[in-house]
C-alpha cells in the first residue's frame, strides 16, 4: 500500500482540503484510495503525529496542549495514543484500497525537531510499501494575515502589529521544507504553492486532485471552510477578546464568549479582508525576500517568482475608518443581545462564565503563548470549539446587584 501524508501548513487551506477527504470517504474507495479518520469529529489527524512523542519519550512542548489532548505525561501520552503505532502498522492489512491519504496541521508546528521527524517517518515507511508527502506554502504576507484572523478566533488581543514582531522571530517556511525533505528524501516530499499561478486550474482542490491521482470529476466539492475574519470582525473580537477569554483555565470553553464569534463574523462579513500595510509588508520582505530565493532556487528553479504581486485592491482599510466601524458592529452585537437574537446564558453558564480584570495586559503569560498559533484546526462540533482556543486568568463574574437590596439599604442610610 502506498501512502500520501498531506502536511497541512498554517493557512494553506487545510480545513478545506480534509472537508473534500471526508465528504468524499465513499467515492474515493470507489478510485482505490482509503481516507479513514481515527477520531470522530475532527478534521486533522492529529493523533497520527502524537505517535512521533510516544516513539521517542517526549512530552508535547506547552501545558496546555498537553492539557487539551490527554498527554499530560508520558505515561498518559503512551495509554492515550501508542494503540495508534500499531493501527498504522496494520493499516494495510486491515483495509484493501491500494492508496491510503492522511491530512494533519499538527505535523508542522509538532514535528519540528530532526529525532520527531526521523521517527515518524521511519514508522510510516515501516507501515507501508510507498511515502509521500504532499505539502503546500503561502505569501508569507497573505498568510500572517490569515493567520492572525486565527489567532483572533481564538481570543487573542494583539494587535497586527504586534502579532507580526512575534512571527518574525519564528524559523522561516524555507528551513522547514529543507528539514523535512533532507530527512524524508526530496524525491518523497512534493513541495507546492497556494498561488493561482501555480495551482493546476488556479484552484487547490484541483492541484490536491492532481498531486494524488485523484480524478476530481467523480469527487464533490465543499464549501469553503474555516473562513478568516473580515478587518472590521477581527477588530471588534480583539476589542471583546481583552476582556472575554475563550478558555477558562481548566480548559474548558468560556460560556460568556457563546455566540459572540459567529454573529461578529457574520455582522462583519462584507468589510475588507486583513492586509498587511506598506510598513509592515517592508517589515517582513527582508526576511521573505532571502527566504523566497532560497525556495527558488532549491525547489523552483524553473519559476521567476514565487508569488503573485499584490493587487492595489489589496490595501487595509484606514485606522480610523477601522476603529469607527469596529465600534459600530460592537454596538450592533449589544442590540442584538437586548433585543434577544443572541440566545442568554442560563444560570449555570453564567456560573461558568469568567472575565479578564479590566486593563489586565492581554499579551502576557498564557494568554497568548506561542502554542497553537500555527494550527488551523476546526473542531466539528461547534463552531467556536477551536482546538487551540486561549487559556486566560480567570476573573469571576461578579453577581447582579439587587435593586430591591439597594433602595432598602438607602432607605436605611
Amino acid at each position: 500500500m502506498k501512502a500520501i501524508f498531506h502536511i497541512g501548513c498554517p493557512k494553506t487551506g487545510t480545513t478545506t482540503l480534509q472537508a473534500f477527504l471526508h465528504s468524499n470517504t465513499e467515492a474515493l474507495r470507489e478510485q482505490g484510495v482509503r481516507f479513514q479518520r481515527s477520531v470522530e469529529n475532527r478534521g486533522s489527524q492529529f493523533e497520527l503525529p502524537m505517535t512521533a512523542f510516544v516513539r521517542t519519550g517526549t512530552l508535547l512542548p506547552h501545558r496546555e496542549q498537553r492539557i487539551r489532548y490527554k498527554a499530560t505525561t508520558l505515561e498518559q501520552q503512551k495509554a492515550e495514543y501508542g494503540g495508534y503505532i500499531d493501527h498504522l502498522r496494520r493499516f494495510a492489512e486491515t483495509y484493501p484500497e491500494p492508496v491510503a491519504i492522511f491530512s494533519s496541521e499538527h505535523v508542522t508546528p509538532w514535528l519540528n525537531r530532526p529525532e520527531l521527524v526521523q521517527s515518524f517517518h521511519e514508522l510510516l515507511t515501516e507501515s507501508f510499501d510507498e511515502v509521500r508527502y504532499v505539502v503546500y506554502f503561502r505569501d508569507p504576507a497573505l498568510a500572517l494575515a490569515s493567520s492572525y484572523s486565527e489567532r483572533i478566533k481564538r481570543g487573542g488581543g494583539m494587535t497586527l502589529d504586534e502579532f507580526i514582531s512575534r512571527q518574525l522571530k519564528r524559523e522561516g517556511s524555507f528551513w522547514r521544507v529543507a528539514n523535512w525533505a533532507d530527512t524524508v528524501g526530496r524525491e518523497n516530499y512534493d513541495v507546492r504553492l497556494l498561488d493561482k499561478s501555480f495551482l493546476a486550474k488556479g484552484d487547490l482542490i484541483s492541484d490536491f486532485c492532481q498531486a494524488c491521482g485523484l480524478d476530481e470529476t467523480r469527487l464533490e466539492r465543499p464549501s469553503r471552510m474555516n473562513e478568516a475574519l473580515s478587518s472590521v470582525s477581527a477588530e471588534a473580537l480583539r476589542m471583546l477578546n481583552r476582556r472575554i477569554p475563550e478558555l477558562r483555565r481548566d480548559g474548558r470553553m468560556n460560556p460568556l464568549r457563546r455566540g459572540l464569534l459567529r454573529v461578529a463574523t457574520r455582522l462583519g462579513a462584507e468589510a475588507p479582508a486583513i492586509r498587511l500595510n506598506d510598513q509592515q509588508r517592508r517589515r517582513v520582505g527582508w526576511k521573505r525576500n532571502w527566504v523566497d530565493k532560497k525556495m527558488l532556487s532549491e525547489f523552483f528553479p524553473d519559476r521567476d517568482r514565487l508569488w503573485t504581486p499584490m493587487d492595489a485592491k489589496d490595501e487595509p482599510m484606514p485606522v480610523e475608518e477601522l476603529r469607527e466601524r469596529a465600534l459600530e458592529l460592537m454596538t450592533e452585537l449589544v442590540i442584538r443581545l437586548r433585543l434577544g437574537r443572541i440566545p442568554p446564558l442560563d444560570e449555570a453558564e453564567k456560573e461558568l462564565s469568567v472575565l479578564r480584570p479590566r486593563g489586565a495586559p492581554v499579551a502576557s503569560g498564557a494568554d497568548e503563548s506561542d502554542e497553537g498559533d500555527e494550527l488551523d484546526e476546526t473542531v466539528e462540533t461547534g463552531p467556536e470549539e477551536s482546538a487551540n482556543a486561549t487559556i486566560a486568568p480567570e476573573l469571576e463574574l461578579e453577581p447582579e446587584p439587587d435593586p430591591g437590596r439597594a433602595a432598602a439599604t438607602a432607605g436605611a442610610s
